[in-house]
C-alpha cells in the first residue's frame, strides 16, 4: 500500500477526473466510490459526483454554503492517496480475460480493508497551550477509483490494476468537523497491505482462479515470471534508472518513478485496442496458459501450510531479532504466510489466541513470548544474586602500564575490587578498552583465577582478541558446547568482549552456565554503538532491571588530532548532526 499526502487542491482535483491514465477509455465508465463513515454522515453514497469531490478538496460542505473543518491554512492538507495494487499475474489475467468479476474482486478487497483500518482514524485534541494528544475517531470521508494501466511506455501501458483511495483530511468528532490524522495506518501501511493481499487473494479464488503464495503476497498459478516481466516495462525502466542513479531505497524508487514517466497524452494505442495489443505480445505458450486460466482448468499448487503453521511461522520469524514486537507485526506476517489458506481475520484469530504476553490495546498492542520472559528473569536472577557476595579479584594489584589514564585505571581498580557477581565495563569505540582488559586480566591471573576470554564473533576473537593483542580467546558459540572449555572456566572468571552484540538467548544460556560453573561474569562493550543480531537488549536489562552500574570509558584516544576526536566524541554520544558538521 503506497500512502501519498497532497497539499495541492488542484492536482487532486486532476488525478481524479478520469478512473484511468488514457486520454479516451471505456473504463472511464468504472466512476468512483464514496467510502467511510463520515462520508455517509455527509450524505455520500455510491458514484462519486465530480463537483461534490471538488467542494470537499476545497473544504466545502457538499450540499451547502459553508466549510466543514474551521482551520482554512493555505498550505493545508488536502488530503492522502491510498494505492493498493494487484500483483502483476493479476493484472495480465484481467488483461487476457476482460473479466469483470477480477475488478470487482479488486473493489471489493480494497473497500473492505479501507473499513479495516478506518478504525484509526484520529484527530490531534487539544488540551493546553502545547499540549496535545490523539483520539480515535474511527471515520473517515473519501473517493476510490479503480485504474487498469500504467503509465505509458513507448506508446501505449501495461496491464496494472490499482485502486486510488483518496481520504479527505477530515473527520468527525464530538459534533464538530477536524482534521484527520493517519499517523496509525501509515505506521501500520505493511499490516493493512497484508490484509489487502490476503482478501484479494480470497475473492479471486472464489471467482475460480488459482493463486499461489509470493514473498511479498502472491500470484496467480500458471503465470510465469518472463512473462509477468514482459509486462512490467515501467518497473524495469525505473529500475535501470534506479540503478544508474545508485538509488535502493524503495519510497526513493517511487518518487523516481514520478519523474520518469510518459505523459499521459502519450499513448498511441486506442484504449478499445489495448486488449489485442497485449495478446498479440504473448507467445503461443503464454497464449495457451491463459487459455486454460480462462476455462478454470489450471489447478493451484497444493498448498501445506495451515493456519496454525503460519501462526507459528511469524512468531519464530518475529521473535528471532526481537524480545518484544507489535502484535499487528506478528499478524502482518502470518497473514502473508497464509495467503491463499486463511483469512487474514480467521490469522488474526489464530495469533490472538496463542498463549503470548500481551500489553496494551489495538494498534500499541506489544507481544512477547513467555520463554523469552523466563530468559530474561534468569538472566537477571543470576546477576541479583551476585551482588555484594563475591571477595574482590585482586585488590592489592598495582597498575603496569603507568601511561594509563586515570579513567581507564579507575574501570581497572573497579573490576577488580568488585563484590558483585557481574560487571559491565561500557566504552565507545578507540576508549582503550583493550589495554584496560589486558591489565585487568593480567592481574586476576596473577591472583589464581583463570580468565575465559570470549567474543561473539570469529573475528574478533581470532584476528583481534588473538593475532593482534594476543589473548586466547574463543567464540561465545563454541564455549556454549565446548565441555572441556567450560570445566577450564570453572570457579573463574569468564570476559566476553563486545558483549553488546550478544542476545539475551545467548547471554542467559551463558549466565546459566556461569551458575553451574560457580564462575563470575565480565561484559566488556557499548550498547550504543552496537545492537544484538538476535532478540533482546541484555546489556540494557541487567543495567535497569538488575541494578548492574557500568564501569564507563569515555574518552576516545584512536582519533590522535583532536577535531578528529571531537567529532567522532559527537557520533558516539548520539548526535549524530553535530558530528558529521565537524
Amino acid at each position: 500500500m503506497r500512502i501519498t499526502h497532497s497539499k495541492n487542491a488542484g492536482s487532486a482535483k486532476r488525478y481524479f477526473e478520469l478512473s484511468d491514465y488514457l486520454e479516451s477509455d471505456p473504463n472511464a465508465l468504472l466512476k468512483g466510490r464514496w467510502f467511510g463513515k463520515a462520508a455517509r454522515l455527509l450524505g455520500l453514497e455510491g458514484e462519486v459526483d465530480k463537483a461534490i469531490f471538488d467542494r470537499l478538496v476545497d473544504n466545502q460542505m457538499p450540499f451547502e454554503e459553508g466549510r466543514i473543518t474551521q482551520r482554512q491554512r493555505e498550505d493545508r492538507r488536502v488530503g492522502t492517496d491510498l494505492t493498493f495494487s494487484a500483483p502483476k499475474s493479476l493484472s495480465l489475467l484481467w488483461a487476457m480475460t476482460q473479466d469483470d468479476e477480477i475488478l470487482q474482486a479488486m473493489q471489493n478487497a480494497a473497500h473492505e480493508t479501507l473499513a479495516d483500518l478506518e478504525q484509526d482514524a484520529q484527530t490531534r485534541v487539544n488540551h493546553s497551550r502545547g499540549v496535545m494528544s490523539l483520539a480515535k475517531t474511527r471515520n473517515i470521508v473519501g473517493a476510490s477509483w479503480l485504474h487498469t494501466t500504467s503509465r505509458p511506455v513507448d506508446g501505449y501501458p501495461d496491464p496494472n490494476l490499482h485502486v486510488h483511495a483518496f481520504t479527505l483530511n477530515m473527520t468527525h468528532a464530538d459534533d464538530r468537523w477536524t482534521a484527520l490524522d493517519l499517523s496509525a495506518v501509515v505506521k501500520d501501511s505493511g499490516f493493512y497491505e497484508a490484509v489487502f493481499q490476503s482478501r484479494l487473494a480470497q475473492h479471486v479464488q472464489e471467482i475460480g482462479y488459482p493463486v499461489e503464495r509470493s514473498e511479498r503476497g502472491f500470484e496467480i498459478a500458471g503465470i510465469t515470471r518472463p512473462t509477468i516481466e514482459k509486462f512490467s516495462r515501467r518497473t524495469a525502466l525505473i529500475e535501470a534508472e534506479a540503478e544508474k542513479r545508485g538509488i535502493t531505497d524503495a519510497d526513493e524508487k517511487g518518487r523516481l518513478g514520478a519523474q520518469t514517466r510518459d505523459k499521459k497524452a502519450s499513448n498511441t494505442v486506442p484504449a478499445a485496442e489495448l486488449p489485442v495489443k497485449w495478446k498479440s505480445l504473448l507467445s503461443p505458450e503464454e497464449r495457451r496458459q491463459f487459455q486454460q486460466l480462462a476455462g478454470k482448468e489450471i489447478l493451484p499448487a497444493k498448498e501445506k501450510t495451515s493456519a496454525s503453521q503460519a501462526a507459528d511461522f511469524a512468531i519464530e520469524h518475529c521473535f528471532e531479532r526481537d524480545s518484544v514486537v507489535r502484535e499487528r507485526q506478528l499478524m502482518r506476517h502470518a497473514i502473508l504466510r497464509a495467503i491463499g489458506v486463511a483469512s487474514p481475520n480467521e490469522m488474526c484469530h489464530e495469533v490472538q489466541s496463542r498463549p503470548l504476553i500481551r500489553s496494551g490495546e489495538e494498534e500499541k498492542t506489544l507481544v512477547t513470548t513467555r520463554e523469552i520472559l523466563g530468559d530474561e528473569r534468569a538472566m537477571l536472577s543470576f546477576a541479583r544474586r551476585g551482588k555484594g557476595e563475591y571477595d574482590p579479584l585482586a585488590s592489592q594489584h598495582q597498575i603496569k602500564r603507568a601511561w594509563l589514564s586515570d579513567e581507564q585505571k579507575e574501570v581497572i581498580h573497579g573490576v577488580l575490587n568488585s563484590h558483585d557477581r557481574v560487571a559491565i565495563i561500557r566504552g565507545v569505540a578507540g576508549s582503550g578498552k583493550t589495554t584496560v582488559m589486558q591489565e585487568t586480566i593480567e592481574a586476576i591471573e596473577n591472583g589464581g583465577k583463570h580468565v575465559t576470554v570470549l567474543a561473539p564473533m570469529a573475528q574478533t576473537a581470532h584476528d583481534v582478541l588473538g593475532k593482534q593483542e594476543g589473548l586466547d580467546a574463543h567464540t561465545l558459540a563454541r564455549f556454549l558446547v565446548d565441555k572441556q572449555m567450560q570445566e577450564e572456566s570453572r570457579e573463574g572468571v569468564i570476559w566476553v568482549d563486545e558483549g553488546a552484540l550478544i542476545g539475551t538467548r545467548d547471554l542467559t544460556r551463558l549466565t546459566r552456565l556461569a551458575d553451574r560453573l560457580d564462575s563470575r561474569l565480565i561484559l566488556s562493550g557499548d550498547g550504543k554503538q552496537h545492537q544484538p543480531v538476535t532478540a533482546g537488549s541484555p546489556f540494557r536489562l541487567l543495567e535497569k532491571q538488575a541494578g548492574i552500574k557500568p564501569l564507563e570509558i569515555q574518552t576516545i584516544r584512536r582519533q590522535e588530532k583532536e577535531d578528529y576526536r571531537q567529532a567522532v566524541t559527537l557520533l558516539s554520544q548520539g548526535d549524530a548532526a553535530a558530528g558529521l558538521q565537524k
